[in-house]
């Protein structure tokens, strides 16, 4: 049975999202962030899962009883590299926003494999996987989950700057299928929160 990579996460709306592609475009690039293709986003859960499974879990996703979440964005993480400071902006986590990521992520485990594999990826034979997309997706119910779970939107970018804090409100989960560096690459489906 054919593998894929998958992160469900919650949508951006349309002005935070615009924002986020604005900084990645007025940066120095690690990827392009894009509407539809590198779609920034805040992971819940990731992993790999059988292509059998995509169907039990979008069941699943369809069936959440979950209102529309507030949230705000109130710091810029910085991780330095030599090539310089990989931005993401850290969203500060809330109740219902742990409780929703701890939800499907305890709901989805069952399905969740080791082994990721380039060829598991979106397109992972023309980007390739580099060591650490294999670690998170591997590890993630694991090691960066429910108490360790860091919400944020990856940047894609080095040194970005944002007048904050800036509050949004998320209404939408997207299933999708990622690549390398655990992108959204694909979106599979997506569910109003209702």
């Amino acid at each position: 049975m054919a593998k894929i990579a998958i992160d469900i996460a919650l949508l951006l709306p349309d002005d935070i999202e615009n924002l986020c592609i604005k900084l990645n475009k007025n940066s120095e690039r690690i990827r392009p962030l894009g509407k539809n293709d590198y779609i920034p986003h805040i992971t819940l859960a990731m992993g790999v899962i059988d292509e059998k499974d995509v169907k039990p879990i979008q069941d699943y996703l369809q069936a959440i009883e979950q209102s529309p979440i507030e949230l705000s964005i109130e710091n810029i993480k910085y991780k330095e590299t030599p090539e310089g400071n990989k931005s993401s902006f850290e969203i500060t986590n809330t109740e219902e926003l742990q409780s929703l990521h701890e939800t499907i992520l305890n709901k989805i485990k069952q399905y969740l494999q080791k082994g990721a594999t380039v060829d598991m990826l979106y397109k992972g034979e023309e980007t390739g996987m580099k060591d650490e997309t294999k670690v998170w997706l591997d590890t993630h119910s694991e090691k960066t989950s429910f108490e360790n779970y860091w919400p944020h939107i990856t940047l894609g970018c080095y040194d970005a700057k944002a007048d904050l804090p800036i509050k949004f409100k998320v209404d939408t989960i997207a299933f999708c299928h990622v690549g390398d560096g655990v992108t959204c690459r694909k979106i599979i489906s997506k569910y109003k929160l209702k």
